[in-house]
């Protein structure tokens, strides 16, 4: 019995020759398995290394323009239409030479130059150490510049764009300043290739010796920037000087009339009016404290030769959605008509603060060569109130309609010559504090205006590019209203989406 029992044993353990050659067979199949299996991943593995290869050498042969995007809510990376549609009418090579050791320029102005150059095929970027090639700064720059400046050169012009100059303070929403958080590189590098690629750079002058403190009509430095950006070099003259004894300088393309409430002499007077029967061009922001027009006749006779006239006082609106503020309804916001001088503004849908504004009121007998065109005006609804006015309310005597107080026109005197002026009755909205209520938007038109009268066709007036998003400017009629929706309307919504819920609970 257990003989049996241990020969089934030995039995069961015995393998056949057959079974044997099938398990060999088995593992050869199973080997040979793995081996393909292995081929085929090695295979997969370079195919897909490959095809990387292939997919990076194609995108780096992409031009950078096609495949970098800037996601910034600003665009501060981003060059304007305003930069590309002059690049595309470049026709001269320009050399932008980044005045920095290797390795050491600023990366936003290198980014930002690339740009130029990616747009253009006039446009050629290089980089000169000045301490390892002072020749080049001696010989070509010919001034001490800092490291990271910009040499921008077409031709026998030059410019020089000091690093410094292309980093601004801006205010965040607090109020505090923040130092070179705003980036200018984009209107500076612009307006240097219009100004040395250009063969003719226009030339405007601010009258000065005609205001009550006897100096120069005061313009801020910030209008300035703004203005300087265009193709149009700007300069200060005291028209009662000694050098000048009543007359304009010989270059002067476009006159600037700043706040003027000292009378011209008849010599001034009849200087001025020479200038701009012969094609010259003239800006005007009148005065917000001259009394009574009889103050000034020798002024007003250069105005009403062209059919304007001034009526001293304040435009008062009474639309809210014409002022910023309802305690100040004499510092207006216009409403702005299409024009080169307003389009810009109107496309950026900002808005314009003029404080005092008087009303400029046009002939109907104009002369045929002459074209005139409303700018600015205000509500229906506004009224207008003559300087010595006891009250700022309406009363039966004051006028009241739609008040012009932007206008813009041309006088053609010959067949290729024409006179451009553009007048604007509040001097006021020039000044710095104004202009920051509606972020930059009165330097802007300052800037537009004195382009438009120049003559230039092209408007490069580029603004500041902050880190921090501009101001929400509101009129007194969209502050009501948006009050009204976060105090009334959203709580009362809520409160009856609540008690529906509630009711709709209790009732289950």
């Amino acid at each position: 019995m257990s003989d049996n029992k241990k020969k089934t044993r030995q039995g069961q353990n015995l393998i056949r020759p057959d079974q044997k050659k099938d398990a060999k067979s088995n593992l050869v199949k199973e080997g040979n398995k793995d081996f393909r299996s292995g081929n085929y991943l090695m295979i997969v593995a370079i195919a897909v290394l490959a095809i990387v290869i292939i997919v990076n050498a194609l995108v780096s042969a992409i031009p950078k323009k096609y495949i970098r995007y800037d996601l910034s809510s600003l665009k501060v990376f981003t060059i304007s239409d305003t930069t590309k549609d002059i690049l595309k009418k470049l026709d001269k090579d320009v050399t932008i030479t980044t005045l920095a050791e290797y390795g050491s320029e600023n990366d936003y102005v290198k980014n930002m130059i690339q740009l130029y150059a990616n747009e253009s095929k006039h446009v050629k970027l290089e980089t000169v150490d000045p301490i390892a090639n002072p020749d080049f700064i001696e010989n070509k720059v010919q001034a001490n510049v800092s490291q990271g400046s910009l040499y921008i050169q077409c031709g026998d012009l030059s410019e020089v764009i000091e690093l410094s100059d292309m980093f601004v303070d801006t205010e965040d929403n607090n109020g505090e300043t923040i130092t070179g958080s705003g980036m200018d590189i984009e209107a500076q590098v612009t307006s240097a290739i219009v100004h040395v690629s250009s063969e003719d750079t226009k030339q405007a002058y601010i009258l000065g010796g005609h205001t009550a403190s006897k100096s120069y009509a005061t313009v801020d430095d910030s209008m300035l920037t703004a203005a300087k950006k265009q193709n149009v070099n700007i300069h200060n003259f005291d028209i009662t000087s000694e050098e000048y004894a009543g007359k304009l300088p010989e270059d002067c393309d476009v006159l600037i009339l700043n706040s003027i409430d000292t009378d011209f002499s008849e010599e001034e007077m009849n200087n001025i009016l020479a200038f701009l029967k012969e094609g010259g061009d003239m800006v005007v922001f009148t005065s917000t404290d001259v009394q009574d027009n009889d103050l000034l006749p020798n002024f007003n006779t250069i105005l009403e030769y062209y059919g304007v006239s001034v009526e001293t006082g304040a435009v008062i609106e009474r639309d809210s959605n014409q002022m910023l503020n309802s305690d100040k309804p004499y510092n207006i916001v216009p409403k702005m008509n299409a024009h080169d001088i307003t389009n810009s503004i109107i496309k950026e849908e900002e808005k314009l603060l003029m404080p005092m504004a008087a009303s400029l009121e046009v002939s109907d007998n104009l002369r045929s060569s002459e074209k005139v065109s409303v700018l600015l005006n205000t509500s229906e609804s506004a009224y207008f109130k003559k300087n010595g006015s006891s009250t700022m309310s309406k009363t039966d005597s004051d006028k009241s309609g739609i008040f012009n107080v932007g206008i813009a026109l041309t006088d053609k005197v010959s067949d290729d010559k024409e006179t451009n002026i553009a007048i604007f009755s509040s001097a006021a909205m020039l000044n710095p504090g104004m202009d920051e209520e509606v972020n930059g938007a009165n330097a802007e038109l300052f800037s537009n205006a004195i382009n438009w009268a120049s003559g230039n066709t092209q408007n490069i007036y580029i603004p500041i590019k902050s880190i921090y998003p501009a101001d929400l400017v509101l009129t007194s009629r969209q502050i009501a209203v948006v009050t009204i929706l976060v105090a009334i309307v959203i709580p009362v919504l809520v409160l009856v989406y609540g008690l529906f819920v509630w009711i709709k609970r209790r009732r289950k």
